[in-house]
């Protein structure tokens, strides 16, 4: 009967834990489509505390973001609550779907509603890089933490 209590517990720990142990932190890079013409692309920076940091550019503008990761088992959300940008810059909102340690299927909604064309990958393309100029430091204020 113990057995059988503990595997019940188990199962149930399992269920309500992610399915897998997912670290986001390093460097990711990510290009989109905004509409059937427009497209985006960037690098985003996601650092042990869960920050995220985004440098990114399209047809109009350069922009850079600040914000927070949310994994929830196989999701992940990149939340974005700072955004600069030379003409102003809807923040973004990334609703990501796990597909392995390296690889997330994304789409986006910013914060005027507008939906992605199309889903885009975001695809780490390597660790946490040690310059601060190269870990985005400068896109968020020192010690800024995004709201959530």
């Amino acid at each position: 009967m113990r057995k059988l209590c503990a595997m019940v517990f188990i199962s149930t720990l399992a269920a309500a834990s992610p399915v897998f142990a997912l670290d986001l932190q390093g460097k990711w890079q990510f290009s989109g489509l905004v509409d059937e013409g427009g497209h985006y692309s960037g690098t985003i920076i996601i650092d042990h505390k869960g920050e995220a940091r985004l440098k990114g550019t399209s047809e109009l503008q350069d922009f850079a973001e600040c914000g927070v990761v949310a994994p929830a088992g196989r999701k992940v959300e990149i939340v974005f609550k700072i955004a600069h940008a030379r003409f102003g810059y809807a923040v973004d909102h990334f609703y990501c779907t796990v597909l392995s340690s390296s690889a997330l299927d994304c789409y986006n909604i910013d914060a005027q509603g507008k939906r992605s064309f199309a889903n885009f990958a975001v695809l780490r393309i390597g660790d946490i890089p040690i310059s601060p100029a190269d870990r985005l430091e400068g896109i968020c204020a020192p010690r800024e933490k995004p709201m959530s």
